[in-house]
């Protein structure tokens, strides 16, 4: 069914049977032109919008959905842009994975965070395989970039579950410090190296070279 409402000068789309006014209404034009997919729940928190689909046909008769965008509620009348695409799994069918989330916070996640809270301003979740967080340029240089205020802590962290936690951070003091777990082990600032570790020749070497070509233990 479709109408035109004259009193409030919109024009709206209803399925799924008979009905008047905004029953079973899933699509509007609005007065001021724009397109609004509509639905109506018991509750906006966690409930999903219909879904805007892309549907590929083959001449054969077989058909699926490529892809797909979804909005979820949250509590609060937030609400989070979910985008969906369909795995090579040879099949026709319409089973789709969510692929990336733009939260009500905006901040951003890569992967299926359907039940799995968010937890980093951007972040990268599987449940297998490998997760990778790449930077290249072909043509120039490729940086990774982390700039904290002053007062505070920009890092680099790696953790291992279960394991422990080693991270690479710049503090106020103006020092690059090595830490595992939270307690500093080593650090190099404009007085060198300091730190349970300052002989250590590998590292020193990363840090260290001389005119000559050799290397110095900085002990």
């Amino acid at each position: 069914r479709i109408q035109y409402v004259h009193d409030g000068n919109y024009m709206s789309f209803h399925t799924n049977g008979a009905g008047n006014g905004t029953s079973n209404e899933h699509l509007r034009i609005t007065s001021s032109g724009d397109t609004e997919i509509r639905n109506i729940e018991s509750g906006i928190t966690n409930s999903y919008s219909q879904y805007l689909k892309f549907r590929t046909t083959q001449t054969n008769g077989q058909s699926a959905v490529t892809g797909q965008i979804a909005g979820q509620g949250k509590s609060g009348w937030g609400g989070d842009l979910v985008f969906y695409s369909k795995p090579a799994n040879s099949t026709p069918n319409d089973t789709l994975t969510e692929r990336l989330r733009i939260f009500a916070s905006g901040s951003v996640g890569v992967g299926d965070f359907s039940s799995t809270s968010h937890t980093h301003a951007f972040q990268a979740l599987l449940t297998s395989g490998n997760t990778y967080v790449s930077s290249k340029n072909t043509g120039g240089n490729a940086i990774f970039y982390a700039e904290a205020s002053t007062g505070n802590t920009a890092k680099l962290e790696l953790m291992q579950a279960g394991v422990g936690n080693f991270t690479l951070e710049v503090g106020s003091d103006n020092a690059l410090m090595f830490k595992d777990d939270g307690v500093e082990k080593n650090r190099i600032d404009s007085n060198g190296i300091s730190g349970g570790i300052k002989n250590n020749y590998t590292l020193v070497a990363f840090v260290s070279d001389r005119d000559d070509g050799s290397r110095s233990s900085g002990s």
